[in-house]
């Protein structure tokens, strides 16, 4: 489907009751990109967020205080997915184990999660 990237931005950010107005900071893998300069650059990309290529810069990265939005993709299908910081826990861990797991991310997970943050998707 065809989607405007400051559109499907804004949505995300509203779909989590925040907006542009909130946002500190936007960056990609190359550094920080101004506010205004994403906006203006956003507003003039329209792409196909479905099954395929990847369109956007998946190191795009959109933060703000307690949030932070970055790019998700399964299969070429893409959108934003959105981070709220987590809080702090009252209680301490007694015995500490870390160990390194894989959690696989699965079509289904991933699209609820693009859904959340206002993606869209289409079964071919």
């Amino acid at each position: 489907m065809l989607i405007n990237l400051l559109e499907e931005t804004e949505k995300a950010l509203k779909n989590h009751s925040t907006s542009m107005k909130y946002v500190k900071f936007i960056r990609n893998s190359e550094g920080l990109i101004s506010i205004a300069d994403f906006v203006e650059m956003a507003s003039k990309i329209n792409y196909d967020n479905g099954y395929g290529e990847v369109y956007i810069d998946p190191s795009l990265t959109i933060v703000g205080k307690f949030f932070w939005l970055t790019r998700g993709n399964y299969d070429g299908a893409e959108g934003w997915v959105y981070h709220h910081r987590p809080k702090e826990p009252t209680i301490y861990a007694g015995d500490v184990t870390l160990r390194n797991t894989r959690t696989a991310i699965t079509k289904s997970t991933f699209e609820e999660e693009v859904e959340k943050c206002g993606g869209f998707f289409e079964e071919e």
